[in-house]
């Protein structure tokens, strides 16, 4: 098995288990907001917390499942021009969009880093009902944007091979011949 296929495995792996992470704090943010809304009109003694965590997990949600929906190509885009020209000419825009996403994420990842490292040295805290240290929330931005810079990677890549292939089909095929039978 060649390494880069053995690594996308592993990325692949990764991916599959921040989704279930994620499906985890999903099946815990139904579970405490239920239990805020039975213990606030039942009971009237609601959670303080409970907007707060919810937020946060909101938050996490969407990061960590980023590069997978992306992976399965879920996410929401116009083919509205690209049904309309060549296979060639979809890859070709799709090489530029992917390549764009990419630098585009990449900064973004960038910036998460620089301030992630910031909050942990400041210790900086959020002055909220739990007073979380920012750090912690930045964390699942940052590691979400870096899985997704490196899905982009994995798409524009696999794109550029198939634009290869197709350049290749292009160039195999003959010629249309000039003189024909009438």
């Amino acid at each position: 098995m060649r390494f880069s296929t053995r690594l996308g495995n592993i990325f692949d792996h990764i991916n599959i288990i921040m989704v279930i992470i994620s499906a985890v704090f999903l099946l815990g943010l139904t579970f405490i907001v239920g239990a805020d809304i039975t213990l606030r009109y039942l009971f009237l003694r609601p959670m303080g917390w409970v907007k707060e965590v919810s937020e946060y997990i909101l938050i996490v949600l969407g990061f960590l499942v980023a590069a997978w929906i992306l992976k399965d190509d879920g996410h929401v885009k116009m083919d509205l021009v690209l049904s309309k020209v060549s296979p060639k000419t979809q890859t070709l825009m799709n090489i530029i969009t992917s390549g764009i996403s990419t630098v585009v994420v990449l900064i973004i990842t960038w910036f998460s880093v620089r301030v992630t490292l910031q909050f942990y040295q400041t210790k900086l805290v959020v002055p909220t009902v739990l007073e979380p240290q920012k750090w912690i929330l930045m964390t699942p931005i940052l590691l979400g944007t870096l899985l997704l810079v490196i899905q982009f990677i994995r798409r524009t890549l696999n794109f550029v091979n198939r634009w290869k292939a197709l350049s290749k089909e292009k160039s195999a095929q003959p010629a249309p011949s000039a003189d024909k039978e009438q």
